[in-house]
């Protein structure tokens, strides 16, 4: 039964990976770094975080 479980852990692991549900990413290709003027983060708590040039990004 242990290894069953542990079997079933490893199966569901490598189909559904934690980073998967977590992260998401819009990319848009060819972007210069001219064309970027800021960056905003959406945190997982509702909050958002905004990186600008003159604040270090």
């Amino acid at each position: 039964m242990r290894k069953l479980v542990i079997l079933v852990m490893g199966i569901v692991g490598l189909f559904f990976p934690m980073q998967m549900l977590l992260v998401k990413a819009n990319i848009q290709p060819k972007l210069e770094a001219e064309d970027v003027s800021f960056i905003q983060v959406n945190r997982l708590n509702g909050e958002t975080r905004s990186f600008k040039e003159n604040n270090g990004y």
